[in-house]
């Protein structure tokens, strides 16, 4: 049965773990199917080894025989007695120790004294005041426990991994250390005294089946990861004496609901993330930071921000799955990236009228989130905030001046764009992978749009690049399968390399003169049904004749056009008395000439401009006679001009 426990324990974690990493939505369910699994197994071996009560242990301790004195090994310090374990030749596994030894007190359990041993119950008595470090740790056979009430002082690690099935602690005690009870994963019920200021960092953790804790008025202070892993601990009642729960407190609990008083002020990282089941918490009014991760990747459904709260921390609500809508108060004025990062179920969020950044992945995968409203004091927008987000229109204010790296990329619902005037350049991927933008309001300030700002959109149809546009960087447009028409405004100066690749749909781009330089492959290329790279033959650019763009089209085999849609001739070079056009001048050229005069033949336009001999614009017997000295080398160079010729 322990295999299957630590098996089930080990697929919880693991579950728990990646949920923290993923958007699954069925984490919860198979977080129950698990805790379900192991509860019930533990159930059944109960049948044959029933929890006792605290009258069963009174009962039991009442009759129970006490333990020879030399069966004990010990120290004799200040008068008194303090237990170091038993004798090698002991082999007990039910102690009681006596109150006195050789009439001296016991007052102390020392370090490791029963450290893994096999003893299955223990009365400690009332006079034993310190339980040292690992005192009982490792007594996996340990079930009943006499805790003194004169105990002050429990040490470190004093039982933990042990077989314990209550505790109750008795008032008195002021100070339990760390891990005391950890790793008890018989451990059900634990009541701790008004006496004890702090929950000591890791006192209950990894105790799987602990499902009643009573903490008293009196607590202070719930210190790290005191309840970590306690996943069927599904309720617990914060008395209004604590101040703080630290780092990790109640992380991974089976918590349902969660009162924190206002007389907390503090609570720590991830003090209740991977609390699965928990779907309600109430803040304390006072509360001045939500610190990072400290309800992620929780069951939560609604959250009241309190007033005082002035920032929220990374990752604090991420992975919040069934969160539906959000209210931020103005006091707040900081909201730190990946906040709301996978709250896939959100759906509506009202932030603080005077927020000035939207921060890295701030609401990153929100799938359910379709608008939100920036308030007119936004002046970033970081990388990733709307990553993968179910917004449908986006509006951007004016006092916008920086939208980060693919801050709405992916957005696949996302059909219309207005970006304010005060953003001059788009970054890398901003609006990549869109597929249902078909509207773009650019602003009025846009300078630059770098690369792949609108790759894969889809849907996009028709683009006008509005003036002040400078450079239009890598890979833009490359994608845009449904991409049919683009304005270039005058001045525009650079269009970079594959900026409109694989746009099968854009059959023509008119390029102002003022472009300088067209990169490579930037137009008229696309992938093949069988993925390679190839110029497609229905591709035209209209061009100012020999501009960068009209050189682009010629090394690329593209056609070239003006303005008005006329095709733009390149003129061959004259190679004068080349006739037959093979770039050799012989008595063929001269016979060609020859019928042509006689009106045997007719020249096309290049054969006629290489036969004007004279470059005279006349074609008569002198020519043939030019091209004939030419041939003879009676002259050194065609065309003859008149001085030459006398």
């Amino acid at each position: 049965m322990k295999k299957k426990l630590q098996r089930s324990l080990a697929a919880l974690v693991a579950l728990t773990t990646a949920a923290s990493m993923t958007f699954s939505t069925s984490f919860a369910s198979y977080a129950e199917e698990i805790i379900d699994t192991a509860i019930s197994e533990t159930e059944s071996v109960a049948e044959d080894n029933a929890i006792t009560t605290a009258s069963d242990d009174d009962e039991y301790f009442a009759n129970m025989e006490v333990t020879p004195e030399e069966c004990f090994d010990y120290d004799f310090k200040d008068d008194a007695i303090q237990i170091k374990g038993l004798v090698e030749d002991c082999d007990l596994t039910e102690i009681r120790i006596p109150d006195t030894i050789s009439d001296y007190p016991v007052n102390a359990i020392l370090k490791d004294a029963f450290y893994s041993t096999k003893i299955t119950s223990i009365y400690i008595p009332d006079t034993v005041e310190t339980i040292g470090n690992s005192a009982f740790c490792g007594c996996v056979n340990l079930k009943r426990v006499h805790i003194p009430t004169s105990l002050t002082l429990l040490g470190e690690t004093a039982f933990t991994m042990s077989g314990i099935e209550s505790v109750v602690l008795p008032e008195g005690l002021k100070k339990a250390g760390s891990e005391s009870f950890a790793g008890c994963s018989n451990l059900k019920s634990a009541v701790l005294p008004s006496t004890l200021p702090k929950v000591s960092t890791l006192m209950f953790q990894d105790c799987p089946y602990l499902s009643e804790v009573v903490i008293p008025e009196g607590v202070t202070h719930i210190l790290g990861s005191a309840f970590y892993n306690c996943y069927s601990l599904a309720e617990v009642n914060i008395p209004n004496t604590v101040v703080d729960i630290s780092n990790s407190a109640f992380a991974y609990t089976g918590l349902k609901s969660v009162d924190i008083p206002d007389s907390v002020k503090e609570i720590g990282t991830a003090a209740f993330s991977n609390c699965a089941f928990m779907t309600s918490v109430k803040l304390p009014n006072g509360l001045k930071a939500i610190r990072p991760d400290v309800f992620a990747n929780t069951g939560l459904e609604n959250i009241v921000i309190p007033d005082s709260v002035a920032e929220i921390n990374s990752g604090a609500f991420s992975f919040c799955q069934n969160i539906k809508s959000v209210e931020l108060p103005d006091t707040l004025n900081d909201i730190r990236k990946q906040a709301f990062y996978g709250c896939s179920g959100l759906e509506s969020v009202k932030l603080p009228a005077g927020l000035t950044t939207i921060t890295d992945q701030l609401f990153y995968g929100c799938t359910s989130l379709k608008s939100i409203e920036l308030p007119e004091t936004v002046t970033k927008i970081g990388d990733y905030s709307f990553y993968g987000s179910g917004l449908e229109t986006i509006k951007i204010p004016d006092s916008v001046a920086n939208i980060g790296i693919s801050s709405f990329s992916h957005c696949d619902n996302l059909a219309s764009i207005k970006l304010g005037n005060g953003i001059t350049t788009l970054n890398k991927w901003v609006f990549s992978d869109c597929k249902s933008l078909t509207d773009i309001d650019f602003g009025t300030s846009l300078s630059a749009i770098d690369n792949y700002t609108f790759a894969e959109c889809d849907a996009l149809k028709n683009v006008v690049i509005p003036d002040n546009i400078t450079k239009i960087n890598e890979y833009v447009f490359s994608g845009c399968n449904s991409l049919e028409s683009v304005t270039l405004p005058d001045t525009l100066t650079s269009i970079g390399k594959q900026a409109f690749l694989n746009c099968p749909a854009l059959k023509e781009l008119s390029v102002p003169a003022s472009v300088e330089n067209m990169g490579s492959m930037s137009f008229g290329y696309e992938f093949n049904e069988e993925g390679s790279l190839i110029i497609a033959e229905d591709k035209t650019l209209a061009v100012t004749k020999d501009s960068a763009a009209h050189e682009y089209a010629k090394e690329n085999n593209i056609t070239a056009v003006d303005y008005d849609g006329n095709p733009i001739i390149d003129k061959k070079p004259v190679v004068y008395g080349d006739l037959d056009l093979n770039g050799v001048l012989s008595i063929v050229d001269i016979v060609y000439l020859n019928k042509s005069l006689a009106g045997a033949i007719v020249l096309n336009d290049e054969q006629n401009a290489n036969a004007d001999c004279f470059a005279d614009g006349i074609i008569d017997p002198l020519d043939a006679n030019a091209l004939m000295n030419r041939i003879s080398e009676q002259i050194k160079v065609l065309p003859v001009y008149p001085e030459v010729q006398e």
